[in-house]
């Protein structure tokens, strides 16, 4: 169905628009917010990550567009990362090292995969999706518990 749905964006010249709907966060108030909308934004980035990867193996998206915004995707993860860091929130510390170690993981992966996509190699770029899955997973479980406040 992704791939369906891929497809028939990237014919109707539509996949800008993807990223920019991935790109969109609000601002918030307070410490906890800003901390919680980092976390949500960076599933998010993971997700195009993914996405743009899964297109690129399948010719669906030009080399050069992939690179760009898989170096977009890691530029917003490192500020997401940056946020969450230097915010205050009542999570336990082990749960907040936790997201952090998540959070860089994330950037490690997705710089693997923009190296990948340059040096034109789609081997490398197959193995990187199960470790940006389980990252994004464990950041979308802590945000969906209610005894966490970020």
């Amino acid at each position: 169905m992704a791939l369906r749905l891929l497809r028939s964006l990237r014919q109707r010249r539509f996949a800008p628009l993807c990223l920019m709907f991935f790109s969109l966060t609000s601002c918030g108030g307070s410490s906890s917010t800003e901390a919680r909308q980092a976390l949500q934004a960076a599933a998010s980035w993971a997700a195009t990550a993914h996405m743009i990867g899964d297109a690129w193996m399948m010719n669906a998206a030009p080399q050069e567009y992939a690179e760009q915004t898989l170096l977009r995707v890691h530029q917003e993860l490192q500020k997401r990362f940056y946020t969450f860091q230097s915010h205050s929130f009542s999570t336990p510390t082990a749960v907040r090292e936790t997201l952090l170690e998540h959070l860089q993981n994330l950037k490690q992966t997705v710089g693997q995969m923009r190296i990948a996509v340059r040096q034109r190699d789609p081997s490398t770029l197959s193995q990187q999706p199960t470790p940006l899955e389980t990252d994004q997973t464990t950041i979308t479980s802590v945000l969906e518990r209610s005894d966490v406040q970020a």
